[in-house]
This record gives structure tokens, C-alpha cells and sequence, in this order.
């Protein structure tokens, strides 16, 4: 029943270990007195209800909790509270705009975690809205082509948050937390997307994995890796100060030098590459034998594509 989980109801399972129980919430009034004995939670969300709120405080023996967000029309949100560590997260998004929150019952330590698996039914570009407050790892399973904002992904204290990827869908990331540092697709088959514009400029390490990935580097500190796609580009961000950057494919670390300085950090595994977006100064960049795109500065640059079949665009 619509807006019943609450502290009027007691509910307790059995010896079976596939013991569901759904419920829809609306409203903040969804703490119910007790439930035992359940594996799986489903809570379906409320038709533009930006503040429906699940208290799991009262719950043991979870094992699963599936939001499941029911409307097409317009954005809602599940607000999940008491969230026992190690319990599962799905959800399936239906609107651009949809909000999942998560809380732990406690997350003041400094190794929380969140599982996390997710299911698009709309369109590819629509927004899911993910917030997480006192998370140190948060590990997602993609399923379908799923536009991520993970802006409130925070950890606890001045500590710092990493983002793992799995799954055949594409994600596209809308936002990424300043202390986030690390974001690893490395076993995701979907190509992962990462826009200058969707992340800050301290330093992060970012790899990517089989799909044709597009990742941003912003800060000579970031260590970039395409991962085993076959088709990923580099995007260079940055306004040069003291110089130029030279870039060679066929290396095993691609970028040398980063605003005419050595670069320490390691870039690699990937097959194009795109520096419209580094300014001031110009571009030195080698290509390898296979296909390659290249895009070039506004300033001079010196491109030496290699045998392949490439494409090199002047900006």
C-alpha cells in the first residue's frame, strides 16, 4: 500500500532466504516499527515527490534494496536512511532528474562503502542524481546507457571518495565531487565519459576500459589510462602558462611534457586525442601506425599523424 511502511507496521519473514516485501513511498513518514527475516526491499517512488524519505533503521536481515523510481513524467526522489553496511543498492531511473540518496546507519568511519546497481528505461542523456555522504568507495554496476551525476558523492572529514564502474552500459559522468579522486572502469565493457566541464581541477587518476572512452585531463597531476578500448581519446584542458605540450601515441607514457614542464605522471592506452582546449600555447603530437584522430590548438602545433588511416582536424 501506498505511504504504509511506517510505525503502525511490523513485518517478519521466514526460513526462506527470497523473502520480498514492496512498498511505495511518499512524504518523509516511511519508518516502519520493525521488519525482520526480508531479503529484498522494493520501494517505488512517489510521481514528483522530490522528498520521499525511507528509514531503515529498524530493518535487519536485508540483503537487497531496489528503488525503483515508476514515473516517466517527472523527476522524484528516494531517499534511502539506516542503510546497514554491505546491504546492496538497485535502481532503476525512468526521468531525467530522478534523485537517489543513500545513507548509511552509520557512516563516520573512513572505508564506507555502497553497492550500487543501475538500470536506465529512458533515454541515454536523462540524468540520474546520485548523493552519498560519508562514502570512501562507491562500486556501480551499469546496466544500460546511464548519464551519472555524482556530484554529492562525499566522503567523511577532509578524506577523499574513488567511484569504481562495471557493466556493458555506457556512462556518461554529469559531475564529479572535488574530493573524488579516483574513478576506475577498468572492467566495464561500456565506453565511460568524462567532459572537462563535469569534473574539478584537482588532480584525479581515471581510467577507462573495452568501450571507447573519452576522458578529460585538466592538471598535469592526473594519471589517465584509455584502458583496452581500442578507440579512446585523451581531451586536454588546460591554459598553458609557461609553454606547450607534447603528446607521442605510440609511447608507453603519451604525454612528455605538460606547459613546457616534464610531466611526471602517466597517461596511456589511448588512440586519439584531442587538445582544442589547451590554449596559449601550441601542441607537438605523434601518431602510431593505426587510425588515429587528432585534433590540434588554436596556436601552432607540429602533428605527424604516422602510416594510419587518420583523421586530423585544425582547430
Amino acid at each position: 500500500a501506498a505511504d504504509a511502511f511506517d510505525a503502525e507496521l511490523t513485518i517478519k519473514g521466514g526460513a526462506l532466504t527470497t523473502d520480498k516485501v514492496t512498498t511505495t513511498i511518499a512524504g518523509i513518514d516511511n519508518k516502519v516499527a520493525a521488519m525482520t527475516g526480508v531479503e529484498t526491499l522494493v520501494i517505488n517512488s512517489t510521481d514528483n515527490d522530490v522528498a520521499a524519505k525511507a528509514d531503515l533503521t529498524n530493518v535487519t536481515g536485508l540483503v537487497t534494496v531496489d528503488a525503483k523510481f515508476t514515473t516517466n513524467t517527472n523527476d522524484d526522489q528516494i531517499s534511502i536512511a539506516g542503510l546497514a553496511a554491505g546491504v546492496k543498492v538497485k535502481t532503476t531511473s525512468t526521468s531525467t532528474g530522478d534523485n537517489l540518496v543513500i545513507a548509511l546507519t552509520d557512516a563516520t568511519g573512513t572505508s564506507d562503502s555502497i553497492t550500487l546497481e543501475v538500470t536506465a528505461t529512458t533515454v541515454d542523456n536523462d540524468v540520474l542524481n546520485i548523493d552519498a555522504a560519508g562514502i570512501e568507495t562507491l562500486a556501480i554496476t551499469n546496466k544500460d546507457a546511464t548519464t551519472l551525476d555524482l556530484a554529492g558523492l562525499t566522503a567523511t572529514g577532509t578524506g577523499t571518495s574513488s567511484v569504481t564502474i562495471a557493466g556493458a552500459g555506457a556512462s556518461i559522468l554529469n559531475g564529479i565531487n572535488a574530493t573524488t579522486d579516483s574513478i576506475d572502469a577498468t572492467t566495464s565493457t561500456g565506453a565511460l565519459t568524462l567532459a572537462a566541464a563535469q569534473r574539478t581541477g584537482d588532480a584525479k587518476t581515471i581510467k577507462g576500459g573495452e568501450g571507447a572512452d573519452s576522458l578529460a585531463m585538466e592538471n598535469a597531476g592526473d594519471t589517465m589510462a584509455g584502458g583496452l578500448g581500442t578507440n579512446d581519446t585523451l581531451v586536454i584542458s588546460h591554459t598553458g602558462i609557461m609553454g606547450g605540450i607534447s603528446i607521442d601515441l605510440t609511447a608507453a607514457d603519451q604525454i612528455a611534457t605538460y606547459d613546457g614542464s616534464a610531466n611526471a605522471t602517466s597517461q596511456s592506452e589511448f588512440e586519439n586525442v584531442d587538445a582544442s582546449a589547451y590554449t596559449n600555447f601550441g601542441a607537438t603530437i605523434v601518431g602510431t601506425a593505426a587510425a588515429n584522430v587528432i585534433t590540434g590548438t588554436a596556436a601552432r602545433d607540429s602533428i605527424s599523424a604516422g602510416k594510419g588511416d587518420d583523421t586530423i582536424k585544425v582547430n
